[in-house]
């Protein structure tokens, strides 16, 4: 019985390291409008990095992005996880 309890109260501990580690990691995101599709991803990916350098983070994984044509224009919108 002890060592369940035991088990238990570790189990609980590990989950609120976890916890507080994921807690310091948030969604960036940045978005670039431009004439030509490549050029707005790019902006969007400039965007990206300016606002986790300026947050104090490092991007984790992998960059995702999503573009639409409006009008003439190419908007682009890039995502990516960063943590301190």
């Amino acid at each position: 019985m002890r060592t369940v309890v035991c088990g238990m109260v570790a189990a609980v501990a590990i989950a609120g390291l976890t916890t507080a580690a994921e807690a310091k990691c948030i969604r960036a995101s940045g978005e670039g409008t431009a004439i030509t599709h490549e050029l707005a991803t790019e902006l969007a990916k400039v965007a990206l990095n300016s606002s986790i350098s300026s947050w104090g983070g490092k991007a984790r994984g992998k960059v995702s992005t999503s573009c639409k044509y409006e009008f003439v224009f190419s908007s682009c919108k890039a995502h990516s996880r960063a943590c301190k």
